[in-house]
């Protein structure tokens, strides 16, 4: 579970690195230390309604996504897919069926690709900016803080 949630941990790191063309770090450890990332007390897919996502679709246009493909798709848990999509007509059909999106603003707040993904349950912006301009709206509400 705790290298799980690491390895989780690295990838998001990994992606966020390309924001500001940090120098690539060195290993897991590194980037756990540099970014000051604390484990929980109990890790995520310990909760009862944890589901590890089936497909997680990077938005790739603009980032490049291909030479870490390989590094990405052994960070996630087994049976995940990690797939780029390379063009905005790629996404809307690539999304359709993905549990996670992970790009950069404005393209991952595009309303059509939110509008294709029937099984979204996370977006992630690297984009650094006003949160005002993501899409809450959107996206719904939290199945707990709904009722």
């Amino acid at each position: 579970m705790k290298a799980q949630a690491l390895a989780a941990a690295a990838m998001i790191a990994a992606l966020a690195g390309t924001v500001a063309n940090a120098a690539q770090p060195t290993g897991v450890n590194e980037v756990i230390s540099r970014l000051r990332i604390q484990e929980a007390a109990t890790p995520v897919s310990a909760h009862p309604r944890w589901q590890a996502p089936k497909k997680v679709v990077l938005l790739s246009w603009g980032a490049q996504w291909t030479d870490r493909m390989a590094q990405l798709q052994a960070a996630v848990p087994a049976g995940t897919r990690v797939v780029a999509a390379r063009s905005p007509q790629e996404a809307l059909t690539e999304v359709a069926d993905a549990d996670a999106i992970i790009g950069f603003n404005p393209d991952v707040c595009d309303a059509r690709i939110l509008g294709a993904a029937k099984q979204l349950r996370w977006l992630q912006s690297l984009s650094a900016g006003d949160v005002r301009r993501l899409p809450t709206t959107r996206l719904g509400k939290h199945p707990r803080r709904s009722r």
